[in-house]
């Protein structure tokens, strides 16, 4: 594993037109890693859960299932029907 020292080392011999670049690529890494929050038991057992899946596409009529977004043709039909109609327009 690399230390300070030899970092340090690594940037005296930049080329003085690549500091800039190297500034603003640690400073990326810097930001990046304060912004990272531990995952809770919860979220690690959904990423397993993702992992698990291989990758496969999941279609949207089964994402609603799963988080119970999806409605019968008669339940839908049922809200439709429940919605007061508009008033004719003069």
């Amino acid at each position: 594993m690399a230390d300070r020292q030899q970092l340090h080392e690594v940037i005296e011999q930049l080329p003085a037109s690549e500091l800039d670049a190297a500034l603003r690529y640690l400073r990326f890494l810097w930001h990046d890693s304060q912004e990272e929050e531990p995952i809770d038991r919860e979220t690690a057992a959904k990423l397993d859960a993702a992992r698990a899946e291989g990758g496969r596409p999941v279609s949207l009529e089964e994402v609603k299932l799963r988080y119970g977004l999806s409605r019968t043709p008669s339940a839908t039909a049922a809200a439709i029907s429940a919605v007061p109609a508009s008033p004719p327009m003069s």
